[in-house]
């Protein structure tokens, strides 16, 4: 990320990755979990990423989805939070 955005060279960064199941589309998981954190307020002023958009449910990715929104969303509002829970389906 830094190369990408010289910008945030001082800046700590955290990652977070999450393993999606091999028969998973990385871009349609992705552009759900956009979608659904943009719904939820949680996606910061500064965003970069690929803009929310509207796709059709898909079933495949729905649960994985909201795992990743609900870890997302308590790193965000309890600090130093990190479960260690597993998201791998």
């Amino acid at each position: 990320m830094r190369s990408r955005y010289p910008g945030w060279a001082g800046d700590d960064l955290v990652v977070i990755a999450f393993r999606l199941g091999d028969s998973s589309s990385r871009p349609q998981a992705r552009a759900e979990l956009v979608r659904r954190l943009s719904d939820a307020g949680l996606l910061a002023d500064g965003y970069v990423g690929d803009p929310p958009v509207d796709l059709p449910a898909d079933q495949a990715h729905d649960e994985q989805v909201t795992r990743m929104v609900e870890h997302l969303a308590r790193r965000l509002t309890e600090p130093g939070v990190d479960d260690g829970s597993p998201l791998a389906t």
